[in-house]
Order: C-alpha cells, then structure tokens, then sequence
C-alpha cells in the first residue's frame, strides 16, 4: 500500500491522514489477503481518478 499511497497523496499530511486509515488490522485468510488489498488499491485509485477531474475542471 505505501507506493500507492505515496503516488496517491504526495502531500505529507495527507499520506500520513491516509496511513493511519489504512494501518489498522483486519482478519483474513492467505487466499483472500490479495483480493482485499488489492481492491482497496482499486478504490484509492478511483478516489485519485475523482479528485483529478475534480481541480481540472
């Protein structure tokens, strides 16, 4: 998660806000860790995509 979040919020404040969100524990198994993390990735990436169009106009 830190190279996509640091890709996501350059800002300081903001990428430490994001990791102290996404820093906390969470129960699972070996084969469903991957899915998991990897659709939390899809939905940061959708919130960048959002937030792109947004200040662009």
């Amino acid at each position: 998660m830190l190279p996509i979040l640091k890709k996501i919020y350059p800002e300081k404040d903001d990428f430490i806000e994001m990791m102290s969100i996404h820093n906390q524990f969470f129960n699972t198994n070996a084969y469903v860790g991957g899915f998991i993390v990897g659709m939390d990735i899809a939905l940061e990436k959708k919130v960048e995509l959002k937030l792109k169009m947004l200040l662009s106009g």
